[in-house]
């Protein structure tokens, strides 16, 4: 054997590459396949459906993982801008800095200061003592800060609470400005991220694999009653790879307008129905599913 045989003459290896080395990148290559070939190939249905079953179940664990990224952005890129909204609000004397010590609080602004008047909802600033309390008989809730005490009204229940015990309470002194503000905003938003993330997280990976798994025994019996004959296994992965175009055209309908509920599930069952049909059909006719390349 010649050298450009890749012959090792130690060891007798002809430079092949080690199937373990291949095969991680073969698996790559089909899970990112996933995201987009169920969208037009049936060739990779009936090849995914003579593949394991864990292989679907991967793929799903991906695209839940990529959808619960995507919506956890999309709920909280708003809350963004409400940084905006403080530095502004600071900056215009729209809401001024507050200072509570030793149990009397300053107000740095003009007094008194209505926050919110309207709908039966009233929000004021006053150690002038304009304002001594809330108006019951006008108003359903309302906040007010005095120069020593805090009184809060919501559905007949009227309480007052003085500044010394907030100071014991939350400490003292307690600063309201700009900066302590933005930074309650940026941590308040960072903790509502990760509780979201993991609340959609779970939706998708439990809720959706809970409904998916349901799901697939109706189809499994409508294929039955077809005469379809296939084993549970199959008629699952295939709903899992459907679950792309459904998810893809439900949010394109949604991009101009077309939204309603139960949207994305018919999407999925006309998908996971139709491909079901053809594919299985194939399969039962003595075709053997084709290498997934």
């Amino acid at each position: 054997m010649t050298e450009l045989e890749g012959t090792d003459q130690d060891t007798g290896d002809q430079g092949n590459i080690d199937p373990a080395e291949g095969g991680m990148v073969d698996d790559l290559t089909r899970l990112g396949r996933g995201f987009f070939q169920p969208l037009y190939s049936l060739r990779f249905y009936h090849a995914a459906v003579g593949k394991s079953l864990v292989d679907a179940i991967l793929f799903f664990v991906a695209l839940a993982t990529l959808l619960t990224i995507i919506s956890t952005f999309s709920l909280t890129r708003d809350l963004g801008t409400v940084s905006d909204d403080i530095e502004r609000a600071f900056a215009s004397g729209a809401f001024p800095e507050i200072v509570i010590e030793n149990g009397l609080a300053t107000v740095r602004g003009r007094q008194p200061l209505i926050l919110l008047d309207e709908q039966g909802t009233i929000v004021v600033l006053d150690t002038t003592g304009v304002y001594k309390s809330i108006d019951t008989g006008r108003y359903s809730q309302g906040l007010l800060l005095t120069r020593d005490s805090l009184h809060a009204y919501s559905e007949g229940n009227y309480q007052v609470v003085q500044l010394r015990d907030l100071n014991s309470a939350l400490g003292n002194p307690i600063v309201v400005n700009r900066e302590t503000a933005l930074d309650f905003w940026r941590s308040f938003t960072s903790i509502f991220a990760i509780v979201a993330f993991i609340g959609i997280g779970l939706w998708y990976l439990v809720a959706r694999s809970m409904w998916l798994t349901f799901l697939a025994v109706l189809v499994w019996g409508m294929l039955s009653a077809l005469k379809i004959r296939s084993e549970y296994g199959p008629v699952l992965t295939i709903g899992i790879y459907a679950l792309v175009p459904a998810v893809y055209v439900s949010f394109l309908l949604g991009l101009i307008g077309i939204s309603f509920c139960g949207l994305q599930l018919g999407l999925l069952l006309l998908v996971w129905v139709l491909v079901a049909r053809s594919v299985l059909k194939v399969g039962a006719a003595g075709g053997s599913p084709a290498p997934l390349q």
